[in-house]
């Protein structure tokens, strides 16, 4: 018979001494240098400082509920002061974002999408607190769909707004593909040049398919179907090495965006005009993007969307924090800020 216990965790205050020795002869006086720490002249360590950071970002924990969690523990930590603290481990912890971007942007092709998060702000008085929408900047590298064996990952940055200062920003050293959704604060970064914008075509069926449920033509239900054969022919692609990918891509692919819906002549002006629109928008998005002879490019922003569904009960999650915890411990052992 097993039986699943609960053991509280417990805290640990560590004295650290530091001899001072004298010399007898020139009277000279010694002593034991600090051990190294992530935050000079505190009293956090690095376990606890990565258990705080975990529980803020990887739980969604507030300072302050945390705070009176450790009170309830008998220690007085503040919320001001541990936000001190994330805000120096902020700093500190610059250079693993910095290269996980520099990773991020070395692929040929990237997908990019922004979500919100409510930012908390302090009210006026007790209970008074409220929350303003921010927005989480996601930009993803995941090249398993061709096999290309490179390690996926991704670059999150924060905003209080979403303005399109923010991705211009983000993106002033990117060159190469972007996937996106149609969205007008991106425009400025492709007029650069270096980023070139790869339609969404899950956007596009999301239009088309709105489109039919209040027209009911057959000919916005032709472009549905031919925009999920499309599909069909990436889920045979997916993890192919890259010549076979476009090989496959060619042969099945190109005849279906050939295929593109055609208006009827001897249709009413009105209908004309919204089968003129779908033949437009299919060619012009179908053809941004899905370029047929690079293997790097992909069908939509599904990657990006599976990075955002991620919850803390996930197992994936789960495992993420137990080794981003681990990795911050040992990040914060002999590196001062």
């Amino acid at each position: 018979m097993e039986e699943l216990v609960y053991i509280s965790g417990h805290y640990v205050v560590n004295q650290i001494g530091r001899p001072r020795l004298a010399c007898t002869c020139c009277e000279a006086v010694v002593q034991a240098k600090m051990p190294s720490r992530p935050i000079p002249k505190s009293f956090v360590g690095p376990a606890l400082m990565a258990h705080i950071l975990c529980c803020k970002y990887g739980y969604h924990l507030p300072l302050y509920r945390q705070s009176q969690m450790f009170e309830n523990e008998g220690i007085d930590l503040s919320g001001s002061l541990m936000a001190g603290w994330v805000g120096k481990c902020a700093k500190l912890l610059e250079r693993v974002s910095d290269a996980i971007r520099d990773h991020v942007f070395e692929a040929q092709a990237i997908f990019i999408d922004d979500t919100t998060v409510k930012l908390l702000q302090k009210g006026k008085g007790k209970g008074k607190n409220k929350t303003k929408t921010a927005r989480l900047w996601a930009y993803v590298r995941d090249e398993t769909a061709w096999a290309r064996g490179v390690p996926p990952a991704v670059w999150y940055q924060f905003s209080t707004s979403r303005g399109a200062e923010h991705p211009n920003r983000h993106l002033a050293t990117y060159e190469g593909f972007a996937h996106v959704d149609a969205d007008a604060k991106y425009n400025n970064a492709y007029g650069t040049g270096r980023v070139k914008e790869m339609a969404c075509i899950a956007h596009v069926r999301r239009a088309f398919f709105d489109l039919y449920q209040s027209t009911k033509l057959p000919v916005v239900g032709e472009a549905i179907l031919r925009i999920k054969k499309l599909y069909d022919v990436e889920t045979q692609a997916r993890v192919l090495p890259a010549s076979e990918r476009v090989a496959l891509r060619q042969e099945y692919g190109k005849p279906i965006l050939d295929r593109v819906v055609r208006p009827d002549t001897r249709i009413h002006d009105a209908k004309k005009a919204v089968l003129l629109s779908i033949d437009s928008t299919l060619r012009s998005n179908l053809s941004v993007g899905m370029p047929l002879d690079l293997c790097v490019i992909g069908i939509d922003t599904q990657q990006i969307t599976e990075q955002r569904r991620t919850e803390p009960e996930d197992e994936v999650f789960q495992a993420m924090s137990h080794a981003w915890s681990q990795a911050l411990r040992d990040a914060f052992q002999g590196i001062e800020i």
